[in-house]
């Protein structure tokens, strides 16, 4: 029986769904989390974390402590967030500098540098 066109894009909903819900709980647990918190939190099977932080670890958005080891946010996410971080401040730096020019004070260089 073939899949439609309808059930392949809800499934890949679904599977974004639950990568988010992934990388949020160990968003949330600085510490680390082990496989089985991870199910237990976001209420998936083991196996089903098994393969997700698997897949995760591959691309650098999780990493993990040894074979049994705890997982946390990988490099890549630090990497995703500073571009998006700099994108904001691009996004934003003509009105920061207009704010700078109404109020005759200067913009702290931190927030002008991207």
């Amino acid at each position: 029986m073939e899949r439609s066109t309808e059930d392949t894009a809800g499934a890949g909903i679904q599977v974004i769904a639950r990568a988010a819900d992934i990388l949020r709980a160990l968003r949330s647990a600085p510490e680390g989390l082990s496989q089985a918190e991870v199910a237990d939190r976001v209420g998936l099977a083991r196996s089903t974390i098994h393969r997700l932080l698997n897949a995760f670890e591959n691309e650098d958005l999780v990493e993990s402590g040894g074979p049994r080891g705890r997982y946390g946010l990988g490099p890549e996410i630090g990497r995703m967030a500073d571009t998006a971080r700099r994108g904001l401040l691009s996004s934003i730096h003509p009105l920061l500098e207009e704010l700078s020019q109404e109020a005759r004070f200067p913009t702290p260089g931190y927030l002008l540098s991207h």
